[in-house]
């Protein structure tokens, strides 16, 4: 006997749809691992990143080149941030005293690496990473990129001490190589460099012995990692 199975065009479509769904989610999903674990291969061999700093200062000296030529221009712009996510008292650097800058943060971060040994992995906290991805949906809602959302609300509004004794934060624009290549290396980079952050608070999230635990957003404007001592 045979049996003949029909499918109706409007469940194909369902089916479809739900396809492209399930694709989707998991695609945001496995960027956010990538992130994870890229943060977790650099804290389990801080080492690893030391030929990725010397490359990055050999491209700033030849920058220097660049600019007394006048083939290139560089500037840099930071300042305090308000609770509304603007920017104030803003400080901007330009031409080879940017470079300089940039080359001294990379080589003070390269005898850190060089004396840096293996950190304890971080753990993935679902409950941290729900309030996270709130946080980055918010910021990719208004447009905006900050340590604010909405109402002002603070760090530590989002995670009440009771819960998350210490927690940290950082925010990086997801750049060509997060885009395209899905690559993380360089934003990480970026962070652990943090020219022109006199505190270097990104590079201390990212290779602290307090935390246990992480959370990432990740979206195609920017990237969230949120960092936390839990017991």
């Amino acid at each position: 006997m045979i049996y003949y199975s029909y499918i109706s065009p409007m469940r194909n479509l369902l089916i479809t749809l739900l396809v492209i769904i399930t694709a989707s989610t998991t695609a945001q999903t496995g960027m956010d691992s990538l992130m994870f674990n890229e943060i977790n291969n650099l804290r389990s061999d801080p080492k690893s990143y030391i030929p990725l700093v010397i490359n990055y200062i050999i491209i700033q000296k030849t920058r220097i080149n660049k600019i007394k030529k006048g083939e290139t221009k560089v500037s840099s712009t930071n300042g305090t941030m308000t609770k509304s996510n603007s920017m104030t008292n803003k400080k901007t650097v330009r031409g080879i005293k940017l470079i300089n800058i940039n080359i001294k943060a990379a080589e003070e971060l390269l005898l850190i690496l060089e004396t840096s040994k293996p950190l304890n992995k971080l753990s993935y906290s679902k409950d941290m990473d729900s309030i996270t991805n709130k946080h980055g949906e918010y910021l990719d809602s208004i447009k905006q990129s900050g340590h604010f959302g909405p109402n002002a609300e603070s760090i530590s509004d989002r995670f009440p001490y009771k819960y998350y004794p210490y927690v940290s934060e950082n925010i990086c624009n997801s750049g060509f190589a997060i885009k395209v290549r899905n690559d993380f290396k360089p934003a990480i980079l970026m962070l652990l460099i943090d020219s022109r952050i006199d505190t270097r608070v990104h590079r201390k999230n990212l290779l602290s012995t307090k935390v246990t635990h992480i959370s990432v957003y990740v979206s195609d404007r920017l990237c969230i990692q949120n960092f936390a001592l839990l017991k």
